[in-house]
């Protein structure tokens, strides 16, 4: 029962790296580097925790975790900066239409 928990939990947090990714990656006004950095930063460390059933277990005890942190807070930040950056052009334009329309 717990191995199947385990199991569920990891394809949860695989999902919320294919879902943040595909977000940030969808937002136009960023530089490529700055879309493709989460999911490069997903994709290591599931190479590194891909190495585990080789007999390697280091690199995913050591970096795998932070590289996937680093990712989910990166993501988080582009992703809300877009949508500061929208809901305040929206503003602009909402208040600018009807200072206009006087």
């Amino acid at each position: 029962m717990e191995i199947l928990l385990v199991a569920v939990l990891l394809l949860g947090l695989v999902a919320l790296d294919v879902r943040l990714s595909v977000l940030v990656w969808r937002i136009a006004g960023l530089p490529a580097f700055r879309r493709a950095l989460p999911a490069c930063l997903f994709a290591t460390a599931a190479a590194l925790s891909l190495l585990r059933p080789v007999g390697i277990t280091w690199p995913a005890e050591w970096f795998a975790f932070p590289l996937n942190l680093a990712g989910w807070c990166l993501a988080g930040f582009e992703l809300a900066r877009h949508r500061r950056r929208a809901a305040g052009a929206a503003a602009r334009t909402s208040s600018g239409g009807a200072a206009e329309g006087r």
